[in-house]
C-alpha cells in the first residue's frame, strides 16, 4: 500500500475493554510484523482505558463520552487513524465519529472484507459475541453487505446467555478466567452453530481469543476468525511502508 511521504500513519489503539483488549492488539502486531532490528516495527499509540463504561445493555451508549475522550486524546498525540479493540463498542460508531477528527479502522468491516475475499461467495458464518452486539445486527448488516450470498448464525437464546455469562460473570474471561475449562466451554457452545452448518465462526468480542483459538481449541472442526489478527495485519500493510527507509 502507498504511503504519503508528508503524512506517515501513526495509528492508535483504544484499549482497556476488557483490559487485555489493546494489549493483545498490540502484540499482534509485533508478532505479525516481519522484522530484524527494532526499527522494523512500526509506531503505535495505545490509551488502555478501562474506566470506559460497560457497552451492554439498555445504557451502552453511557460508553461514548470516555471512549471519545480517549480518541481525542490520542489525536492531540499525533494519531492520524484510530481502532477501538471491542467489538461490541462499534455499535456506537456513528455517536463517536460525530466528535472526532481522525477515522476510523472498524473490527467488523475488515472482517466482512476478509471474509468476502477468503471464503468463498457463499460462507456460512457463525458469529460469537455479547448478545447486544448481536441484537444489533451489525455485524450481519456489514458482513451482508459485504458478501451477499453469506449466511450469518447467531447463538440460540440459551447458549446466547450462557456465554456472556462467560465473558462478563463474576467466574468469566474478563475476570481472568483463561484456563482450559473456559476454552472447552467457549468451543462447546461455538460447536452449536457447527451443528448448524457454520463453516467459519467469528469471535466477535476481543476476549474470546484469549481462550477459543486454533492453540487452545485443537481440533475444532472449522475455521476460527479473530478480527483483531484481521485487524493487526491491515494496520501494518497500511503503516509499514510509511516507515521503510
Amino acid at each position: 500500500m502507498a504511503c504519503d511521504s508528508n503524512r506517515k500513519e501513526l495509528v492508535a489503539i483504544i484499549g482497556g475493554m476488557g483490559p487485555m483488549a489493546g494489549v493483545k492488539l498490540q502484540e499482534l502486531i509485533v508478532n505479525r510484523t516481519t522484522a530484524s532490528c527494532d526499527r522494523d516495527h512500526i509506531p503505535v499509540l495505545c490509551y488502555t482505558n478501562p474506566q470506559v463504561p460497560p457497552r451492554i445493555g439498555d445504557f451502552g451508549l453511557q460508553c461514548v463520552p470516555e471512549i471519545v475522550r480517549s480518541i481525542q486524546a490520542l489525536e492531540g498525540a499525533g494519531a492520524t487513524r484510530f481502532c477501538i479493540a471491542c467489538n461490541t463498542a462499534h455499535m456506537f460508531t456513528s455517536e463517536i465519529m460525530a466528535d472526532v477528527k481522525i477515522p476510523m479502522i472498524s473490527l467488523i468491516a475488515e472482517t466482512a472484507k476478509f471474509l468476502a475475499t477468503n471464503f468463498g461467495s457463499a460462507p456460512v458464518i457463525g458469529l460469537l459475541g455479547t448478545n447486544s452486539l448481536m441484537e444489533s445486527n451489525l455485524y450481519q448488516d456489514i458482513i451482508k453487505a459485504e458478501c451477499a450470498a453469506a449466511s450469518v448464525l447467531r447463538l440460540e437464546a440459551e447458549p446466547q446467555a450462557k456465554l456472556d455469562q462467560l465473558i462478563q460473570g463474576k467466574d468469566g474471561i474478563k475476570a481472568g478466567n483463561t484456563g482450559d475449562a473456559m476454552s472447552a466451554a467457549i468451543a462447546d457452545i461455538a460447536q452449536t452453530l457447527v451443528v448448524r452448518g457454520a463453516t467459519v465462526i467469528v469471535t466477535a468480542c476481543t476476549e474470546l481469543p484469549l481462550v477459543f483459538n486454533k492453540e487452545a481449541c485443537q481440533g475444532f472442526p472449522v475455521a476460527i476468525l479473530d478480527p483483531m489478527v484481521i485487524v493487526a495485519d491491515h494496520i501494518i500493510n497500511l503503516t509499514a511502508p510509511c516507515y521503510k527507509e
